[in-house]
C-alpha cells in the first residue's frame, strides 16, 4: 500500500543520510525527556526552539473490523528531532507488558 511505500522511503533516506553519524535506524536517543525545557540546546547547526516536538495524546476514537473493547496495545510510538536524529520513545511496550485500553479510557500513556 502507499503508506508502506512512504515509510520504506523515509527509512531508506534516513539510513543513507544519518546512519554514519547517528547509528542504527532503531537506536533510541540518549537525551533524557524534558532535557532542554529550562535551558537552550547546545549550539548544533540548525537546532533551536522552533525544532521542538510536541505530542499531546494518542487516543483510539473508533474501532474497525472485528476489534472490540478492551484493546491490549503494545509496540512503539516514536518521534525524531533534529538534535540527534535518533528515536524519542513515547510509547514502548511489549506484548507481556501491554496497556489495556477501554471505551472509557482509550488514550495511550505516553512516557517520553
Amino acid at each position: 500500500d502507499e503508506e508502506a511505500v512512504v515509510a520504506m522511503r523515509y527509512r531508506d533516506n534516513w539510513i543513507s543520510t544519518f546512519s554514519r553519524l547517528c547509528g542504527s535506524y532503531e537506536e533510541a536517543t540518549s537525551i533524557k525527556p524534558m532535557r532542554y525545557t529550562d535551558e537552550p540546546p547546545p549550539p548544533f547547526a540548525g537546532v533551536g526552539y522552533a525544532n521542538a516536538v510536541v505530542i499531546f495524546s494518542v487516543k483510539v476514537t473508533q474501532l474497525a473490523n472485528s476489534l472490540d473493547w478492551p484493546l491490549d496495545v503494545y509496540g512503539i510510538v516514536a518521534a525524531r528531532d533534529s538534535i540527534d536524529r535518533n528515536r524519542n520513545l513515547l510509547f514502548n511496550r511489549t506484548r507481556d507488558n501491554c496497556q489495556r485500553l477501554t471505551s472509557g479510557d482509550a488514550s495511550l500513556l505516553l512516557t517520553g
